[in-house]
């Protein structure tokens, strides 16, 4: 072979050679350019960060303790925003009242959501089907296990965390949920096989009072504490006082939800009430603040408020200190006394027994 051919072989080979790491370089560098991405396992489709969400979940607070921000939403349903706002939320954030979020999206629309031109969908497995039939790519299935509550739960945070290329934070707040329930369970007094007996009231405004059974979404937080439900099966509407008699619970707790005004001092007044060894003996509770779908942070808060109600003669009294401490840990805000005032309803539970270990 000529010289000449072995020096343009050599060239050919050296151009390739070239081609080759040009190509890849421009991919390690694109790489290092452009934001991180996430996989939507079930389709396997690779997204970028959403900066458009649509949250149809009723788990507005829980996105954005994760994300960090509010201004990534752009529609969410309305009870779910009642929620944040009502309750420390609306402190930690108050870009929640001057940043618009849609909350007429629901009852659910798929085409009316097309018209927000959304990045990303969070919601339930049935309307995500109807929100690819019409063009939505980017949908994110939140999970219930009604056996294992904790573990979807987490789960649910950690694809919020892959939806807000947040991944990190998510993890560190799973692994701090994990723990926090841990420590407290581990320090829940000895009972001899005593478990408080409990009964949830829920005054959903216009619609009556109902008492949820052991599907209620709190009941994982309340089995943890060491108690359990003393309704067997599910009382919507007004209920029969009969069936609360029979119950007859140690500890009567209510539920908050916006717009309800439902406190002890409704039970104690009224004599129907008194029937009851619970309200007798003064032990109503108005449940802390924004205890709907809390979170990270505020079950585990529900958690150690629980035991010091379920316990008042043998758990330590720190339900103050958590509160100021895990907020400022995990929002950065630093709590003031009349916040955790109005979270922990001290004004309203001031009738009922022990509850001046809040103050």
């Amino acid at each position: 072979m000529s010289s000449s051919h072995t020096s343009i072989s050599v060239s050919m080979k050296a151009a390739v050679w070239l081609l080759f790491f040009l190509f890849f370089g421009l991919i390690a560098v694109q790489s290092l350019l452009s934001p991180s991405v996430l996989i939507d396992e079930e389709r396997a489709r690779v997204h970028p960060p959403a900066q458009r969400l649509i949250m149809d979940s009723q788990n507005l607070a829980n996105y954005l303790l994760i994300d960090e921000s509010v201004r990534h939403v752009v529609a969410c349903d309305g009870y779910s925003y009642e929620v944040s706002i009502s309750g420390l939320l609306g402190h930690v954030y108050p870009e929640l009242y001057t940043h618009k979020i849609a909350t007429s999206l629901f009852p659910f629309d798929a085409e009316k959501i097309l018209t927000y031109h959304s990045d990303a969908v969070i919601t339930w497995s049935e309307v995500s089907e109807q929100l690819r039939t019409v063009g939505m790519v980017q949908t994110e299935n939140m999970r219930y296990d009604k056996e294992n509550r904790m573990e979807s739960e987490m789960e649910n945070w950690r694809m919020m965390g892959r939806v807000a290329d947040k991944e990190q934070r998510a993890n560190a707040l799973v692994d701090r949920y994990r723990l926090r329930f841990k420590d407290i369970t581990d320090e829940l007094p000895r009972t001899d096989g005593y478990s408080p007996r409990i009964v949830i009231l829920v005054n959903n405004v216009g619609a009556g009072i109902w008492m949820p059974d052991n599907d209620y979404y709190l009941m994982y937080i309340v089995k943890a504490a060491g108690a359990h439900n003393a309704i067997k099966r599910f009382f919507r509407g007004l209920f029969d006082m009969e069936q609360i008699i029979k119950a007859d619970p140690d500890i009567i707790l209510i539920n908050s939800v916006p717009g309800d005004n439902y406190y002890p001092e409704n039970l104690y007044a009224q004599p129907e009430w008194q029937t009851l060894r619970a309200v007798r003996e003064r032990k109503v509770y108005k449940m802390p603040i924004w205890s709907y779908m809390g979170g990270p942070v505020e079950d585990a808060l529900l958690l150690q408020w629980f035991a010091e109600v379920f316990y008042p003669d043998s758990f330590p009294h720190q339900v103050r200190q958590k509160y100021r401490d895990d907020y400022l840990e995990a929002y950065h805000y630093r709590l003031s006394d009349a916040e955790i005032d109005s979270a922990l309803f001290v004004q309203e539970n001031k009738q009922s027994l022990h509850y001046d270990r809040f103050q």
